[in-house]
């Protein structure tokens, strides 16, 4: 049996409900994953921003790697805590996401908080194409600003006048 160990375990360990009474078992990878993807709340914003911002580092650091595993867990903690943030509405952490000093964070903060604040994603996205000096970032942040333009032509010439 392999045990799973990371830099971003201690997250598991401190917020996961299950634990009781200082009494802890070693799990599986599997089993890891399975219970850690249940957990879709935060204590506070604070947590939520601070996974966000941790797990975009992470997931452009697996795609250095190549580590598809942890490209994806990476994925789906970005994502539930954009999704948190975007659920109680907390538009100022959202703003302090997309002008984040991590590259990575910005790029998920411009990619998940595009339909809450646009025009501010829309030009974060533009700035990490212009600035960026990593080219996966740029080349995503490129793709991005392109499918964007494109629904909004599509949209444009679908409205009724």
């Amino acid at each position: 049996m392999r045990i799973y160990l990371s830099e971003d375990a201690y997250l598991f360990i401190e917020y996961y409900p299950d634990w009781t009474n200082g009494e802890y078992t070693l799990i599986a990878e599997k089993e890891f994953f399975s219970r850690w993807r249940k957990r879709t709340e935060f204590d506070n914003k604070d947590q939520a921003y601070t996974d966000f911002d941790v797990s975009s580092t992470a997931y452009f650091a697996a795609i250095e790697n190549g580590d598809k595993k942890e490209q994806k867990y990476s994925r789906e903690d970005i994502e539930k805590a954009a999704l948190w943030l975007i659920r109680y509405d907390e538009v100022d952490y959202i703003k302090e996401l997309l002008s984040n000093p991590h590259d990575e964070t910005e790029y998920w903060a411009a990619r998940f908080f595009h339909d809450v604040i646009p025009e501010l994603a829309e030009a974060m996205a533009q700035t990490l194409v212009d600035n960026c000096d990593k080219p996966v970032i740029a080349a995503n942040a490129k793709r991005l600003l392109a499918q964007w333009r494109k629904n909004k032509q599509e949209k444009d010439s679908t409205t009724i006048r």
